[in-house]
């Protein structure tokens, strides 16, 4: 069962880490499992684990096409590093919106640029360089861009 604390922020989080002022928007833990690619949790210095959803990025549902494939891309880029978190704000759910940074590298722009995930227009600023990722993966077919017509998570229903 995935844990969810529901209105938690970055900003609660310094609180409870004692953390300074003058990185008040970023906090570091390590990845401790991917739940989907776009999804993955993360336990912090004090012990706490909390889920965090990549901030402006849709990845494919599981059972969707590429699902599988999109959680195995996330884990391998973040699974057991260590991990710098930048809020974003909750999301409608109320989950955990943020940047996240595995390893020196931007999980949300690296999904996007192996096909892995769309730009979730939905949140992401116009003029955000994920746009330009999401053009080149799919010029150059990557990921779930090798598809047709790839359904967006958004959209997509699965069968019943």
């Amino acid at each position: 069962m995935m844990s969810r604390l529901v209105g938690l922020t970055a900003a609660t989080l310094l609180v409870c880490f004692g953390a300074s002022s003058a990185r008040a928007q970023e906090v570091s833990g390590r990845v401790v499992s991917v739940v989907a690619g776009d999804a993955l949790t993360v336990r912090f210095p004090s012990g706490l684990r909390v889920e965090i959803l990549l901030a402006d990025i849709a990845a494919p549902k599981t059972g969707q096409p590429y699902g599988a494939r999109s959680r195995r891309s996330l884990t391998e880029l973040c699974q057991g590093k260590s991990a710098i978190i930048a809020d974003q704000g909750a999301n409608a759910e109320g989950q955990l919106a943020a940047r996240v940074m595995c390893a020196g590298i931007d999980a949300s722009g690296e999904q996007v640029r192996r096909g892995m995930a769309w730009v979730d227009r939905r949140y992401a600023d116009p003029t955000s360089g994920l746009f330009r990722l999401e053009a080149d993966a799919r010029e150059h077919r990557r990921g779930l861009w090798r598809r047709r017509h790839p359904v967006a998570p958004w959209v997509w229903h699965p069968r019943r």
